[in-house]
């Protein structure tokens, strides 16, 4: 996986057993909405790092990032999502999102299952957020997510 910087990172190995946030919240500052304006556009990323276990009624799993104007504040859902993974395909080293880091005037582009995102500017603050889908829960499983600078 190579080097990852912790102030990026959203989800360190996080277990995830049920509908959860990332145990992290990104301030991107007050310039966030310019984030990938340079040359080098940043990705978001999720990874299963631990393969996800337990009860067969918990049958997917969704992964939305969020954002909201303060630390503290209501976070939202924003147009970055990948919809109901099935719990199968939720085995260690599977790629969740892969997504570039949206930015002003961007027409759209692909998620890693294809679907074109519209163009959206993120708030000052990010974070992810997992829903398990159905009604059991994990016994086991885990999530890397960060935003990936190289």
């Amino acid at each position: 996986m190579g080097y990852r910087d912790l102030q990026v990172t959203l989800s360190n190995n996080q277990a995830v057993t049920t509908t959860a946030a990332s145990t992290n919240v990104l301030d991107l500052g007050d310039v966030g909405h310019q984030i990938g304006q340079s040359f080098k556009i940043p990705r978001l990323r999720v990874m299963v790092t631990t393969t996800f276990a337990g009860t067969t009624t918990a049958t997917s799993m969704s992964v939305a990032l969020q954002d909201s104007l303060t630390a503290g504040g209501s976070f939202a859902d924003t147009e970055i999502k990948a919809l109901s993974i099935p719990v199968a395909s939720l085995v260690a080293g599977a790629v969740l999102l892969d997504v570039p880091v949206p930015r002003s005037g961007m027409a759209a582009w692909p998620n890693l299952y294809g679907s074109p995102f519209p163009a959206v500017s993120l708030r000052r603050f990010i974070q992810f957020y997992y829903t398990r889908n159905g009604s059991g829960s994990w016994t086991a499983g885990k999530i890397m997510a960060w935003l990936d600078m190289e």
